[in-house]
């Protein structure tokens, strides 16, 4: 399975500022057996920033991940972003009066690996459920059932 998007718009703010937006996000996932294999890569863009007059422009995301499962056990390894240490975000804007260019490394979004045990067990008293019957004569409108 797999899917990809593609979009383009244009954006501007107070019909001063234009910026033509192309974004494409990729996913591909396969199952072969009882191991998952997902992979989503997300294009470098930029865009208006809603909360200021300001564009962000964010760098290229991909992710990796294997899981595996077995009876109760689930076993999962993801990578994000093997390829750079920090992701970056850069927020820019050009007006007469100011200029502002700031840069923002964060390595919580970087190069990361994680990898997740989950064991699946029953928990709680085993009872079985009452069997519920409606009745199909009914006078009300409201209540009646099709």
């Amino acid at each position: 399975n797999g899917y990809a998007t593609f979009k383009s718009f244009q954006v501007s703010f107070c019909h001063i500022r234009h910026k033509n937006i192309i974004r494409g996000k990729l996913n591909i996932d396969h199952t072969i057996k009882k191991v998952s294999l997902e992979t989503e890569l997300t294009t470098p863009y930029t865009a208006l920033d809603c909360r200021a007059p300001y564009y962000t422009k964010k760098s290229l995301r991909n992710s990796f991940s294997v899981t595996y499962d077995k009876g109760n056990w689930r076993l999962e390894a993801t990578v994000n972003n093997p390829f750079s240490k920090y992701m970056i975000e850069r927020n820019f804007m050009s007006y007469p009066d100011y200029d502002m260019n700031v840069k923002t490394y964060t390595s919580q979004s970087g190069r990361n690996i994680s990898i997740k045990a989950v064991w699946n067990f029953g928990y709680g008293k085993k009872v079985e459920s009452e069997s519920h019957s409606t009745e199909s004569i009914m006078n009300s409108a409201i209540m009646k059932s099709y």
